[in-house]
């Protein structure tokens, strides 16, 4: 008599599991991983061309710059050294390991923060003989022309060149490697940032991550869809300096441990495994 009763429990347990497993099926599909992908998934388009239309950026306080002076007057040169890291040697070193596209975690070799020239809280620079000059809101080229035209004021037959002194950003949440890096060329874009996170993992949630920049009036926050196609010709393609990535987790957190449908499959199989067979050893102690 007691094992209809037993089968009676069993299928009132059999829909509860069953809806369990579909919901831990249905919590990740493949088309949430896949990256920048098109329009319509089974049509390979490979005339696909990005433009991306970033501005240009503009010159905050705080931005590191790389400034040589040369002249055929070596002491005019030797003058601009920023902390003497612009020594023959020195700098040879320096553009064979950085400006190769050498990148890595900020604070391990981001010399042209220690040694190359800072942008004040007001966005100016200090020259040694020129003095002050007033950088924020130009663009590089706008700051080369305008630290050119200084220079002619006080010294004959001078050139001057700039740099960006590294592009450094923030990588927070659902990745592999999390922390500052330093990319040390102009322009990085956010699948390069990726791979220096060491790609996603598979809690991240692709769909919505959030992109904080800072503005002259302000931080902003921009939500970027990594798995669309269309990411390649976002105007936030390129990163900017102290740009912040933060990858939220998926949903499927608040709904199991698994971090994917096999493993919340196996936890839901598990946990009914285990049920039944406490459920099992309580008929057997009250026969």
């Amino acid at each position: 008599m007691k094992i209809p009763a037993f089968s009676n429990a069993a299928r009132r347990l059999l829909l509860p599991a069953i809806a369990l497993m579909a919901l831990a099926s249905g919590c990740v599909r493949n088309r949430d991983f896949v990256l920048v992908q098109p329009k319509d998934p089974l049509v390979v388009d490979s005339s696909y061309y990005a433009t991306p239309g970033a501005d240009k950026y503009r010159l905050q306080p705080g931005d590191a710059l790389q400034l040589e002076v040369k002249s055929l007057d070596e002491n005019v040169t030797k003058l601009f050294m920023a902390l003497g890291y612009q020594t023959p040697g020195a700098n040879q070193a320096m553009n064979m390991n950085l400006m190769g596209g050498q990148p890595g975690a900020a604070g391990a070799m981001d010399m042209y923060y220690l040694m190359g020239y800072i942008l004040d809280d007001k966005g100016r620079l200090e020259l040694p003989v020129i003095g002050k000059v007033s950088l924020t809101g130009l663009t590089l080229e706008e700051a080369k022309d305008s630290l050119q035209r200084r220079v002619d004021q006080y010294f004959k037959d001078a050139f001057v060149l700039v740099r960006f002194g590294g592009t450094r950003f923030t990588v927070l949440g659902e990745t592999l490697v999390r922390g500052n890096f330093v990319f040390f060329r102009e322009r990085v874009h956010l699948l390069q940032a990726l791979a220096m996170a060491g790609d996603f993992t598979p809690l991240a949630d692709r769909k919505h991550v959030q992109l904080i920049r800072q503005y002259p009036e302000g931080s902003r926050v921009e939500v970027i869809d990594f798995t669309r196609r269309e990411l390649l010709n976002s105007p936030h393609y390129f990163l900017r300096p102290d740009d912040i990535l933060y990858v939220p987790p998926l949903r499927i957190r608040e709904v199991g441990a698994g971090a994917s449908a096999v493993q919340n499959i196996q936890l839901v199989s598990g946990t009914l495994s285990t049920l039944v067979s406490l459920y099992l050893l309580f008929v057997n102690l009250t026969r």
